[in-house]
């Protein structure tokens, strides 16, 4: 996260497009920064999945169907209510706009995610 920022200020230093400055700079480094972050909270129930299926075939699984029905959602115009599109939504890629159920059901899957996790570590038989 840290090194694809560097690189893109770096970039914008070097090819320095119109419109280019430093309150430009703090703002879009804000969105990517927190679309990040975003990101990283979501990883919660994939490492349910990975502890739960003892590999890495169920997460992956489990990453192509969050993808599918990230854009499925957004197809038919949920896309606001599914918690994989919150990061593109935040950053702005997204034609959607943020709503309070849409980052509720984020927090409710990052939570149980995490919770899911932590309970199998604690409570399954690890053989």
């Amino acid at each position: 996260m840290v090194i694809a920022l560097i690189v893109a200020v770096m970039l914008g230093l070097i090819i320095n497009p119109p419109g280019f400055s430093l309150s430009v700079l703090l703002h879009g480094s804000g969105i990517f920064i927190i679309s990040a972050l975003l990101t990283v909270l979501l990883i919660t129930p994939v490492s349910f999945f990975a502890s739960f299926g003892k590999g890495y075939l169920s997460p992956l699984g489990f990453i192509i169907f969050t993808i599918l029905i990230g854009q499925v959602a957004e197809i038919v115009g949920a896309g606001a209510y599914c918690p994989w599109n919150m990061p593109a939504i935040y950053a702005g890629v997204a034609k959607d706009t943020v709503s309070a159920v849409g980052y509720l059901l984020f927090i409710i899957l990052v939570v149980l995610g995490l919770g899911a996790t932590l309970a199998w570590w604690r409570y399954a038989d690890q053989k």
